[in-house]
Order: C-alpha cells, then sequence, then structure tokens
C-alpha cells in the first residue's frame, strides 16, 4: 500500500508568495545602535560573510564586528583608560581598510590594524585597571579572552585611549567595508569582491557542503546573476545567522525576482519575469511552452482555487533599503509604493531589504512586482494530465496555456483559456503528472501585465540628509583613504596560547591485518553454534537459513547471439542480437565496447525498438579485441529522458578477426549468375536507339583451389561513368583461395561481355538491373 499526500491548492498562494504571511512590525535591519556596547563573540557564534561591492557611490554595507579578545589598562595618575579590542570581521580575506572607514560609535578614532588567516595586532589581553587616588574606578571586563587561531578570517586590532570619566569607552566598534570577501565572479571569471546575489548563493552551496558543484547548473546560474546585474538587483549585505539554505536561498530569491527551481536533479536560479535576450525585462508578447486541452486530462483532473479577497485589497507596501554615503554612516530609508487613488490612508504593508538592498530603484522594482501580482493574479489550477512528452520538458517557471472546453447550457459554448505558471511538478508512481499553476496575466497584446508594471516602475531618487549635527566627534579624517596598519601575530600567539595538539584528538585507525570489511560475524566465522550449547535459552529447532524467496533471486540474463568466432567469441562480419523477449518489455538496448587491455568503455550505438522482435548490431574490425555489452532499458514516460533505469543484458567474449583457414583438400565451385543493362535512350528526336549489353543471359564460372569451409562472397559494383556499355558493369566475387599452399583473401573480376555502342552526349540512361542467380554465397564443400 502507498500514500500519496499533497498539499491542498489553497496552500500554492502563500508557497509561491502570491498571499503573504502575517508580518511582524520590526526595527529596519540597517538600523544600528551606533553607541551600544561593543558585543564580544561567543564560542559557537557563526563567523560574519561581508558580501559587497562598491560601484559607482552605490554599495558597500557597515559592520559592527564581534570582540574576542580585550586590553584594558589605565594610566596610574590621569586614570585615563587604553582600551585595545581584538574583532573578526568576516570569513574569507578582505581588502585593506581605509582610516576612515573606521568607527567607535559614531566617531573616527583609534590605532586600527588588519590582517588575514592570524591574530591581528601585538597586545596581549587581560585586564590591568589598577584604583587611582581620587579617581572613579573603571568598571571593565575581568574575562579578557584568549588568543586563537582565526583560520580563514579578516581580523582587525583597534587601540584608543579615553580620558577619565568618558562614558564611551565601551561603544561598539564599526567598520564600513566597500569591498567584500574575494570570490571568483560568474559573470567575468575574475576573483574580487561580488554585488551580484547569485556569486553569494554559489559560494554558501560550495562552502556548505549541501550541494556538490556537480549539481549546480552553472548555466542557469549564469541567466539569472546577468538578469539581476542587468535591472539593478544587487546584494550588500552581512550573511551572519546560521539558517537552513534552502530556506534562505527560496526567501532572498523573492527580493532580487527569481525563483530557485531544480532542472535534471541541478539548482539554478530563474527570472520570474519574462526575459530579453539582452537580460532586460521583456514587455513585449510572450510564448508559451506547451497547451493543454481537455485531451491531456485524467478524470476530475482540474482543480481550481481563487485568491482569497483578503490577500488582493489594496495596500500600500513600505519598503525599506539602506542610503548608504560615501563618507558617512549608513541608514535605512522608506519609499511607499501603491496604485493612484488606491490606499493612500493604509492598510500598510512593511517589507524590509535594508540589510543588503542599497538601491531605491531595487526596492521600488520589488514592490512593484508584489503589488502587481497582488492585484492581476486571481487563481491558482491544478491539472492532473497523462504522462507524454512534457514530463520531460516543462520545469518551473515555464509558461503554459491551458485552453478547456466549457460548456455551460445547451447551445452555450465557452472556454477556460488563460496561461499560467509552473509552481510545482509532481509525477505520481502511475505515471500520472500533477501540475500546480498560477494564473499568468496578460492584457490584449499578449504582454505580461505584471512584468510591465515593473519595468515601468522608477524611483523618486531624492537623497535625503543622513541628520547628523555640527558636532564631531573625529579624531581621524573623514577624508583619509590611508589603509590601515596590518601588523599581527602568527598562531599561536604567546606563550600561554595553546597548541593545537592541546585541543584537538585523533582516534587510532584500526591495525588488525585480519579485520573483515564491515566487522566480524556476532558468533563466529560460520554463523554456527554447536549444539546443545544454547545462550539465553533454548536453541530454537531448525536450520540457520531462511526459505528462498523467488522475488529476491536474480532475474536471468540475456544471451547474445550471433557470433561465429572460436569458443563463441564474436568476429568481425558477424551479426549479434538481443531478443525482445529477453529485454521483457518496450525499450531501448544500447551497444557498447570496452576496450580488452585498459577497461575503457566506448558507445557504438543505441536501438529504440526491436526490429523483427530482435535487437542487432553489426561488428565490424573496428571492435577487433573489445567486449561488447548489450544494455537495455524500458520505456518510462515519468522520467526526464523518457527511460528507465539501465539493466546490462548481456557481456560477450573479445571481438576476435577472421580466421584464416588452412588449404586442406582442394575443391571447385560453380557461381551463376546474369546481368542486364537497361536501354540507353537519344535525347533527340525522332531517333531512339536502345543498347542491350548483356540481354538477359546466365554466365557462370568455375572457380578451382577453394579450401574447404570457404565463405564466397558474391558481390557487384555499377560503375555510372560514361564510355561503352561494356564500362558500366562490373562484377567481383572475393574467397579465400590457396596460392602455393597459403590460404589468402582474393577479389576477383567476373569480367564483361562486350558491347561497342558509345554512349555520346544527349543520351540519358535508365538505372542498371542485377540480379544474382544461384548461391549468393558458397560455404564448401
Amino acid at each position: 500500500m502507498s500514500l500519496n499526500i499533497s498539499d491542498p491548492l489553497s496552500l500554492l498562494a502563500y508557497q509561491s508568495g502570491l498571499a503573504d504571511p502575517p508580518l511582524l512590525e520590526a526595527a529596519a535591519q540597517a538600523a544600528d545602535d551606533l553607541t551600544s556596547q561593543q558585543r564580544a563573540y561567543k564560542i559557537g557564534d557563526p563567523v560574519p560573510i561581508v558580501f559587497c561591492r562598491r560601484v559607482s557611490n552605490n554599495g558597500g554595507v557597515m559592520v559592527s564586528p564581534g570582540a574576542t579578545e580585550a586590553r584594558y589598562q589605565n594610566d596610574g595618575t590621569t586614570n585615563a583608560l587604553t582600551v585595545s579590542l581584538m574583532v573578526v570581521l568576516s570569513e574569507g580575506e578582505l581588502p585593506q581598510i581605509a582610516i576612515k572607514d573606521c568607527f567607535v560609535g559614531p566617531c573616527r578614532q583609534g590605532t586600527w590594524n588588519q590582517t588575514y588567516d592570524r591574530r591581528s595586532g601585538t597586545w596581549t589581553p587581560g585586564n590591568f585597571v589598577t584604583t587611582v587616588s581620587g579617581k572613579d574606578p573603571w568598571a571593565c571586563p575581568y574575562y579578557c579572552g584568549t588568543s586563537g587561531r582565526y583560520e580563514n578570517m579578516t581580523t582587525m586590532s583597534y587601540v584608543n585611549t579615553f580620558v577619565d570619566g568618558s562614558e564611551r569607552w565601551e561603544h561598539q566598534l564599526h567598520v564600513f567595508v566597500r569591498q567584500g570577501i574575494q570570490i571568483t565572479r560568474i559573470i567575468d571569471s575574475t576573483l574580487g569582491p561580488s554585488n551580484n546575489v547569485i556569486d553569494l548563493a554559489i559560494y554558501l552551496m560550495n562552502q556548505s557542503g549541501r550541494i556538490p558543484s556537480t549539481l549546480i547548473d552553472n548555466t542557469q546560474m549564469l541567466a539569472a546573476a546577468n538578469f539581476t546585474e542587468t535591472n539593478g538587483l544587487h546584494f550588500n549585505g552581512v550573511f551572519q545567522e546560521s539558517l537552513n539554505l534552502d530556506e534562505w536561498l527560496e526567501q532572498i530569491s523573492n527580493d532580487y525576482l527569481l525563483r530557485l527551481v531544480e532542472l535534471n536533479g541541478k539548482f539554478g536560479f530563474k527570472p520570474r519575469l519574462p526575459v530579453n535576450a539582452n537580460h532586460t525585462i521583456k514587455t513585449t508578447a510572450i510564448g508559451w511552452s506547451f497547451t493543454f486541452t481537455e485531451d491531456h486530462l485524467l478524470p476530475d483532473g482540474f482543480e481550481i482555487q481563487y485568491i482569497p479577497l483578503s490577500e488582493r485589497q489594496p495596500v500600500t507596501l513600505q519598503m525599506m533599503w539602506r542610503q548608504q554615503p560615501d563618507s558617512d554612516i549608513g541608514f535605512a530609508r522608506t519609499t511607499e509604493i501603491s496604485y493612484t487613488g488606491e490606499a493612500s490612508a493604509g492598510p500598510f504593508e512593511q517589507y524590509d531589504l535594508s540589510g543588503y538592498c542599497t538601491s531605491e530603484t531595487h526596492a521600488v522594482k520589488v514592490g512593484a512586482y508584489r503589488l502587481a501580482r497582488r492585484k492581476y493574479i486571481t487563481h491558482t489550477l491544478r491539472l492532473t494530465v497523462r504522462p507524454a512528452s512534457y514530463n520531460s520538458t516543462l520545469v518551473l517557471g515555464d509558461i503554459v496555456r491551458v485552453r478547456l472546453r466549457r460548456e455551460t447550457a445547451l447551445t452555450a459554448l465557452d472556454y477556460h483559456d488563460f496561461l499560467y505558471e509552473v509552481e510545482r511538478i509532481e509525477k505520481t508512481a502511475s505515471g500520472a503528472c500533477v501540475f500546480d499553476l498560477t494564473h499568468y496575466p496578460i492584457d490584449s497584446q499578449g504582454r505580461s501585465l505584471v512584468a510591465l508594471e515593473v519595468a515601468a516602475a522608477t524611483a523618486p531618487g531624492v537623497t535625503i540628509a543622513a541628520g547628523r549635527s555640527d558636532y564631531s566627534c573625529d579624531d581621524n579624517s573623514s577624508s583619509d583613504n590611508t589603509p590601515i596598519g596590518s601588523s599581527g601575530i602568527d598562531y599561536p600567539a604567546f606563550d600561554d596560547t595553546p597548541d593545537i595538539g592541546d585541543a584537538t584528538v585523533d582516534l587510532p585507525a584500526p591495525t588488525e591485518p585480519t579485520w573483515p570489511e564491515g566487522g566480524s560475524p556476532p558468533i563466529g566465522t560460520d554463523a554456527s553454534q554447536p549444539a546443545g550449547e544454547a545462550s539465553g535459552g533454548q536453541t530454537p529447532v531448525g536450520g540457520w537459513s531462511n526459505p528462498a524467496d523467488p522475488l529476491e533471486e536474480d532475474l536471468p540474463g540475456a544471451t547474445i547471439s550471433g557470433a561465429t568466432g572460436a569458443g563463441g567469441a564474436p568476429q568481425s562480419g558477424d551479426t549479434l542480437s538481443v531478443q525482445e523477449a529477453d529485454l521483457g518489455c518496450a525499450g531501448q538496448v544500447c551497444w557498447s565496447k570496452i576496450d580488452k587491455d585498459t577497461g575503457e568503455e566506448f558507445d557504438i550505438s543505441c536501438q529504440d525498438e526491436a526490429i523483427a522482435g530482435a535487437y542487432s548490431l553489426s561488428i565490424t574490425s573496428s571492435e577487433i579485441d573489445y567486449y561488447i555489452v548489450a544494455t537495455g532499458r524500458c520505456k518510462d514516460p515519468s522520467t526526464p529522458s523518457g527511460w528507465g533505469a539501465p539493466n546490462t543484458l548481456g557481456q560477450t567474449a573479445a571481438v576476435v578477426g577472421p580466421v584464416v583457414p588452412s588449404c586442406g583438400d582442394l575443391i571447385s565451385v560453380t557461381i551463376k549468375w546474369k546481368m542486364s543493362v537497361a536501354r540507353y535512350v537519344s535525347g533527340c528526336t525522332p531517333s531512339t536507339v536502345q543498347c542491350f549489353a548483356f540481354g538477359n543471359t546466365q554466365y557462370t564460372k568455375t572457380i578451382t583451389g577453394v579450401p574447404r569451409n570457404t565463405e564466397i562472397d558474391f558481390g557487384a559494383t555499377i560503375n555510372a561513368g560514361a564510355g561503352t556499355c561494356a564500362d558500366k558493369i562490373n562484377a567481383a566475387i572475393s574467397y579465400w583461395k590457396c596460392v602455393g599452399g597459403v590460404a589468402s583473401y582474393t577479389t576477383e573480376a567476373l569480367g564483361t561481355p562486350g558491347c561497342s555502342y558509345n554512349v555520346s552526349a544527349g543520351y540519358t540512361q535508365t538505372p542498371y538491373d542485377y540480379e544474382a542467380v544461384g548461391d549468393v554465397t558458397y560455404i564448401g564443400p
């Protein structure tokens, strides 16, 4: 018994993003508290990945790194406090940060160093604060961390001195990163920072190990990367939470007008809008991949679900994004999007893209997409159809047409005729296909209504001030592009830093030379127990083995017939066959050959249906010294290829060359044939001339000196060149013949009876007629 449970169609609107789950009101991701207390990393915290690229004064991201080590020391007279912090900025290597991009709270202060794959700075961690007479003591942490390896991490060291009584000594550090980690960009195959979300997705797939590189569809990925790049949909953010990768990719793709798809077992992204060849949004008439009619539907194979009106009422979307000035701290902004005259007073829905979106145009196009889908898409559809070619051709995101005849009265005829987008495909065990489809609205010109709205959406483009007052606490210049220092210490950083061997455990590998793979049997090598020595109770009566189960027995192999060489080996000239009954189904047989010396396998040919009840292969001299393998596959319309799993039907011995016969007793062989040439007709009227070169005469020839068991092949070659009739036919035989006691393969012309008629210009000829009479081949005696 098998159970097949599908999600209710009513959930499709939520699963595809047509209806959003209830949104939570929360502060923007980019709204950092600049003067919060410096946070410390805890063991097990994920290392952030800074992924950004500032281009044309747009992009980059503000990072608020956590500290792993600290040093606090005050002056014995003034009580001024010197704070030193070691922070982890990002996984991977970042380009050197400029002095103007390093902040303590809102202020550019301190001395900074940055390095990669080791600890930054040279100071030792610890609390060295003392009590100064007449001064309030500093309340600094006592546990200041120990050094680590910082493998594949970009680290920074910060040192700054604060006057007695300052409240800014524990402010959070902030670093504006203009160029993120170094990766190989998919668009230009160049190593460097990237702001393309597809590069980030590929990096996360590779680093997580969840999806092997061989299962990443690079063609789909490149097309999606070009789409986001062309339309200005860039990623400038910090990936710093431990999330389910599949869920995050699904979530983030919506904000880049993409969908995560799987085709032939490979993962990729596909634009949610129609796209031109130059990767811009297509605003002309669109086509569709397939048309479903009532001929394709199975009984009860049509189900429709309308989007609830509560999910389609007019709303105003508040799209949150991040404005990032070149020389100041970035801040979150909101752009409101609604249709003219609708929902001006609400209701409002808030979407926060500020963690990675630094372009108002990006935010506006995503908002227009959400608003247009909400307005124009009215329903979803579920079709259950019989298997056909679309089993393997349709994929998620494809556009299909559904045209179904609808009779509403005795004389009334109408059609349900709409375009749909494929959201989900289910292939059942019975072979039926279930397609979950989302309404794809078009206008009278066949253009996507959603694509038209997104392409036309433009941002106001107004830049607003950061709201910072004239007061400045900067010690470092806001225009100082000097890279910070790069001093650091290799692991182990200090004398008391644990060696790596002190924190690792290596378990010894098994060394028993006779240890069997998988372990020893539980009782003994022969899995037997002497009678009368029961352990844990009376031994059950009977043998250890279970009765044979015919369902567990191996299927009988097919027989490859037609081999005529010594020991049953095939030889050149043989025709090998596998009977259709051996395959056991309507299917395909593919032939391949394996080099008997190297084991390398090569495909020869495939036959998609049996001919006269058999699948055949003619052996030539190119198969000599190769094993011949027959592999069968039954038809399976539920698979992308249309064929089921391959099954090896048989393998022959290595192909041998033709055997040279021994002379032995000589015999005489007589062969018979007749040849004729059809008439030549003059092209000049009224003259008509005919030439019958040989009429219908039968000819014979006796060959002597032929070894017994020798095959004689009767062949003819028609020569269509100009000349006498005698030039038109050249018949020959090939056979083994003894010459001087040695057998050799001979080809001999049979001779051509003369005809003096000359075929000159102006004459045409009809095809020759040739017929062999008697034995075409002879095997003596």
